[in-house]
């Protein structure tokens, strides 16, 4: 019997879009590759975004629509993963969009080499105000499992996330991620990913957009925010053990500068529990963080955290009532 399976299985995970979802479902449908089914996980919107959802697949049968209670954003990927019967499984957010070549490029450059992860990365999409590029690589590139793993955490080729990314469905079945991280959870679902890959593509197309909004949780930061990243670092930890020491070493440079920038913002919300977690996480690593290779500005505000705590607190107090009264 003919196999009639899609290449390609789009997730799409849908809560309460409904201002920016025509266009992001757009721009999948128009895509140059069509052997491709497009799977939406409504997660119990409360506005019309699940209607939205029921029209377009009423015009299109390559759209199929769930329906659940609200669960969150890790149950909708995964009911959305254990869905996809395609070859390859890839990643869209409804309030970004894509380009129309976008996955017609990188599945070919996979299908080359039988690369088990593509990456043709992203920008960060302003509107009107324009976009902007973290990476300006040119060529196209091919990494073993541990350069793979060594770039996801260096940061200096591409960064973890999971939608710019194309993946062997046999890699992503079976990954879980713990419900409880509702902040970080394309960073262990991807590492999985990248741990079970023997070959990585980058196709530098840098044709997802990521757009950029008000209110978003990325851009608007709260103390949930830093908790369940954090969480989300610590659950990695267990894994990156078995690594190389490479592995290790870039991902604790990686974990550093996360404590600091998020020792910080801690600071700033007065959530002093978190701030007091997170600086024991770092202080026993605090001649690594001296001698590694962070920018001054780091280092410096490194020293400062080790001068007692009322002094600390007193400088950041100062600071907040400046912003209030800004």
């Amino acid at each position: 019997m003919k196999d009639t399976s899609p290449v390609l299985s789009i997730t799409m995970p849908v809560y309460n879009v409904e201002k920016y979802l025509r266009k992001g479902i757009e721009s999948v449908l128009k895509q140059t590759f069509n052997d491709f089914e497009l799977i939406i996980i409504d997660d119990g919107s409360t506005d019309t975004s699940g209607y939205i959802c029921d029209r377009y697949m009423e015009k299109d049968s390559r759209i199929r629509v769930v329906h659940q209670v609200n669960q969150g954003l890790v149950s909708a990927r995964e009911k959305a993963v254990d869905l996809a019967r395609g070859r390859y499984i890839a990643f869209v957010d409804p309030d970004d969009w894509i380009e129309k070549d976008f996955f017609e490029k990188i599945l070919d450059n996979m299908l080359k080499v039988d690369a088990d992860i593509g990456i043709g990365g992203y920008v960060l999409d302003y509107g009107e105000a324009g976009v902007k590029k973290n990476f300006y690589d040119t060529d196209i590139q091919y990494f073993s499992r541990e350069d793979g793993l060594y770039n996801l955490f260096s940061f200096k080729k591409y960064q973890w996330e999971l939608w710019d990314k194309v993946y062997k469905s046999d890699i992503l079945k079976g990954i879980t991620v713990d419900y409880k991280i509702t902040c970080g959870e394309d960073l262990c679902r991807t590492y999985q990913a990248f741990s079970r890959a023997s070959k990585i593509c980058l196709v530098p197309l840098y044709g997802y957009h990521y757009v950029q909004r008000k209110g978003s949780m990325t851009k608007k930061k709260s103390m949930q925010y830093v908790n369940t990243l954090y969480y989300a670092m610590t659950t990695l930890d267990f894994g990156v053990k078995k690594e190389s020491k490479d592995i290790q070493d870039i991902y604790q440079k990686r974990k550093f500068r996360f404590l600091l920038l998020n020792i910080f913002d801690s600071y700033m919300m007065d959530n002093i529990v978190l701030t007091k977690t997170l600086e024991r996480e770092l202080s026993k690593n605090y001649t690594k963080v001296i001698l590694c290779d962070y920018p001054k500005r780091f280092k410096i505000f490194y020293i400062f955290l080790k001068m007692p705590f009322f002094f600390k607190s007193m400088f950041f107090c100062i600071i907040r009532r400046v912003k209030d009264i800004d």
